[in-house]
């Protein structure tokens, strides 16, 4: 069986792809040398077809003219944007070359991917739309936040559930394979031009990530692949599939539709934008898991003994740090609630009802001090920006769609309502 580093494959390929310009083989893999073994691993061998044949070393070929280096830099990019993500990246364990081609090796996930999901399941409901689009956000930005730019090749297959079986509302997904775009490419180009070229580059990954995240909530509602682009008409119908999610039905479907607009800006919907409307919320899995447990032991202790004893005067109760143990005293509880406050603060700006954060930190706030009468003031003027955001969003889709349909003065209104959230916005004024 084949051998990449320290990893040994295990039976014969998992899976294999001959596309026109590369040839892909999946394997199941093992430490070589290691205790268990129960292959735990896949390598995926990428090999780039070439007129010739044969694959180019890498002292033979510069990496700008060579899509397998080109590739293997893109696993380098996912491999340092996981160190400061791992929840939402797929981990790369190690990274080589053969005589052919260029290999990687990360976690094996026994339910694979989103595409073979969608062909073997049925319908989904919105906590499971919500948990897919905060995820894949989430690891959107975190390469975009690593590397200055998005994904940028994301699609049903290079997203991987992970952990045990359970719902897919409560599976961890992460991201993998992200698109990579050569470093010696543009360092070969002038200073001026390479920052033109780098916006333009981040500002096309978003939206083709955008719209790939509208297609994927397409073919999750709908229940198929898409297999090419004349797979759907734009916009998306209503149909029984969206009925099936209930009263936020025709959110899902005004959502989709937005971000398949292929006239979408990022001043009308970004991935920060989504992330803040769809954000991640708090969890024990972000604690060691030993520590997580001991919390949950002495919690249980506590309400079986019945309130503590109070402080002495003047003494505070120290909270753990965030990520510390429980002996941990530098952050008390009256810390956490004034960062929660400082971190939200402003809530809601008139001018920018779209960058209105969600009530998250003030919710937070509010588990210290349930009276707080500045966390309730900022928990509702997060949620009024929130709901001016959307209904600039309704009044702005309103309105190109009237001008699509070349009646001009209900696109002027439509401009009007929309310019009332969003003062001398850009887009709105367009309708007018």
């Amino acid at each position: 069986m084949p051998v990449f580093g320290d990893y040994e494959t295990v039976g014969g390929p998992l899976a294999s792809s001959d596309e026109r310009d590369s040839l892909t083989t999946i394997w199941l893999a093992r430490k070589s040398h290691g205790r268990e073994r129960r292959p735990r691993f896949v390598v995926k061998h990428y090999i780039p077809h070439r007129s010739s044949g044969k694959f180019v070393a890498a002292e033979e070929a510069p990496l700008a003219t060579d899509r397998g280096l080109e590739f293997l830099e893109g696993v380098k990019q996912l491999r340092k944007a996981h160190s400061g993500a791992k929840a939402c990246l797929s981990p790369v364990h190690a990274f080589g070359q053969t005589d052919e081609g260029v290999w990687y090796v990360t976690d094996y996930h026994p339910r694979r991917d989103l595409k073979l999901w969608i062909t073997r399941h049925g319908a989904v409901n919105a906590a499971d739309l919500r948990h897919v689009v905060r995820s894949v956000v989430a690891g959107c930005l975190a390469m975009k936040r690593s590397r200055g730019y998005s994904h940028g090749n994301l699609k049903p297959a290079n997203v991987f559930l992970a952990g045990k079986t359970r719902a897919l509302g409560k599976t961890p997904l992460v991201l993998a394979d992200p698109y990579p775009v050569s470093a010696a490419k543009l360092n070969a180009l002038a200073r001026k031009d390479q920052q033109v070229l780098e916006q333009l580059i981040a500002q096309g990954a978003e939206l083709q990530d955008l719209r790939a995240l509208g297609e994927l909530i397409f073919q999750l509602v709908e229940s198929r692949l898409i297999t090419r682009d004349a797979a759907y008409n734009y916009p998306i119908q209503p149909s029984p599939a969206w009925d099936r999610l209930g009263k936020d039905g025709q959110r899902w479907l005004d959502l989709c539709n937005q971000l398949l607009d292929p006239h979408l800006t990022l001043e009308q919907i970004s991935l920060e934008s989504l992330a803040r409307e769809f954000p991640l919320g708090p969890s024990l899995g972000k604690l060691p898991l030993a520590v997580a447990a001991l919390i949950l032991l002495v919690g249980g202790l506590l309400l079986l003994r019945g309130k503590p004893d109070p402080a002495p005067p003047g003494q505070e109760i120290a909270t753990p740090a965030k990520g510390a143990g429980l002996d941990a005293s530098a952050t008390t509880a009256k810390q956490d609630h004034a960062e929660a406050l400082t971190e939200e603060q402003p809530a809601f700006d008139v001018k920018q009802p779209e960058q209105a954060k969600e009530p998250a930190d003030a919710a937070v706030a509010l588990q210290y001090k349930p009276d707080d009468v500045a966390a309730k003031r900022l928990q509702d003027e997060a949620q009024k920006g929130q709901s001016a955001a959307r209904q600039y969003r309704a009044a702005l889709e309103a309105g190109q769609e009237a001008l699509g349909k070349k009646n001009y003065r209900e696109a002027e209104a439509q401009a009007n309502e929309a310019l009332k959230y969003k003062p001398g916005d850009d887009a709105a004024t367009r309708l007018q």
